[in-house]
């Protein structure tokens, strides 16, 4: 998210330099922060992306205020260290319930809530819970504290062979219910619930999974265009209903 934001600044400036000299011009300004001519005009028309090595070369050379360079500072070290975490047995919690993820996509939004309380109001969970929650993501290397808050420091977990299937089930059973309280309390066009009945050939299961996982990664890459305001989470099932006797 930070990218688009420091684009924007890079717009920003330039259109500023130009509006004050209207004769300064493009490559002048890509020598100025230090990258090239054809890389600058491709990442202002979004033709290719910024990655954190070059967005730490510009931010070194721009003029910004204190706590915007520390921000942009701390969101671009994250990018450049981040990990896959292994979650074991006793990280159990943080898969079984819902807003330990809720937590950390909050705080990669584009203009993300920063404390406790802030975070309390957002989710509608009590700021105890919260607290003891960021403690958790803290201890396991998912967050980092900075002066203007939290940054998030991995985008990617494993867990190991240890992790309970129980815990797994509670973790799908967690995301029925937050279903079930989003039907009952979101209005409809502010969310999505489909289903299908069908008969099908259950030999061609492991097919339809795979297919299940990409449009999960395709929904997510549509939702990304653009500023991101709000957390959502998508559940998809499907089961069969008509032998549950020979499944038992």
């Amino acid at each position: 998210m930070w990218k688009k934001e420091l684009i924007s600044v890079i717009k920003h400036d330039l259109s500023e330099i130009k509006r004050k000299n209207p004769r300064y011009s493009l490559r002048a300004y890509s020598r100025k922060i230090g990258v090239g001519f054809g890389s600058l005009s491709d990442l202002i028309n979004m033709k290719r992306p910024l990655s954190p090595q070059v967005g730490k070369k510009i931010l070194e050379k721009l003029v910004l205020e204190k706590e915007q360079r520390q921000r942009f500072a701390g969101l671009i070290e994250r990018d450049l260290t981040r990990k896959i975490t292994l979650l074991t047995g006793d990280a159990a919690p943080l898969i079984e319930n819902w807003y330990y993820f809720a937590i950390l996509n909050l705080l990669e939004l584009d203009f993300s809530p920063k404390t406790v309380p802030e975070l309390s109001e957002r989710l509608g969970l009590p700021q105890p819970k919260v607290k003891k929650s960021i403690d958790y993501l803290l201890r396991w290397g998912f967050l980092k504290k900075i002066e203007t808050g939290y940054i998030v420091t991995t985008n990617s977990w494993q867990t190991t062979d240890g992790i309970p299937s129980e815990s797994v089930r509670k973790a799908h059973l967690d995301g029925l219910a937050i279903a079930e309280k989003a039907i009952r309390e979101i209005p409809v066009e502010k969310r999505d619930m489909t289903s299908l009945v069908f008969n099908g050939n259950s030999r061609q299961l492991e097919k339809v999974k795979i297919e299940i996982r990409k449009f999960l990664q395709k929904v997510h890459k549509i939702m990304s265009t653009g500023d991101a305001d709000t957390v959502y989470k998508i559940n998809t099932q499907l089961f069969p209903i008509d032998r549950w006797d020979d499944e038992n």
